[in-house]
């Protein structure tokens, strides 16, 4: 009996793991991956690190090492066309899907997240809410943000 006291303690003392500790190159905890080129989403990523009160997020652009372990089984088009959450066991979220577990995690926007996922086809309206947030993501701020990364695209 004593022994099996002596491991639960050994086991409660371990410090809890932040996301700011690195393993194999990867934050610990969720990861969000955002197009840094891109003025909305820049806007968008110091909201969501303001709304992130316990601190579960790491915010990271899509062009940086972790972005190339977390996402390297997707294309380089479809990383740069969309934004990444990223859970701690490895899941990928993209899209409508991706910002609706973001906004989940965050403690002001939870609320809203729960009450829309009560609608039926929720996931269905969230991916067609966030292609046309992200095809007119240039508007607000006069022109398209968006990178052209195509090898002629300087000529």
């Amino acid at each position: 009996m004593r022994s099996t006291n002596f491991c639960l303690k050994i086991r409660l003392s371990r410090p809890k793991a932040t996301f700011l500790q690195v393993s194999n190159r990867l934050p610990v905890g969720y990861r969000f991956y955002w197009d840094d080129h891109c003025k909305l989403c820049n806007s968008l990523k110091r909201l969501g690190v303001a709304l992130d009160w316990s601190k579960r997020v790491a915010f990271l652009p899509l062009l940086s090492d972790p972005a190339d372990v977390d996402l390297g089984h997707i294309t380089f088009e479809e990383r740069m066309a969309s934004s990444h959450l990223v859970d701690p066991q490895g899941r990928v979220y993209s899209r409508g899907e991706g910002i609706l577990k973001l906004a989940s995690l965050l403690p002001l926007t939870a609320p809203f997240v729960f009450l829309f996922r009560l609608l039926p086809k929720h996931q269905v309206i969230a991916d067609k809410l966030y292609g046309l947030v992200s095809s007119h993501r240039g508007v607000p701020y006069g022109g398209s943000c968006k990178v052209d990364f195509s090898e002629n695209s300087g000529e």
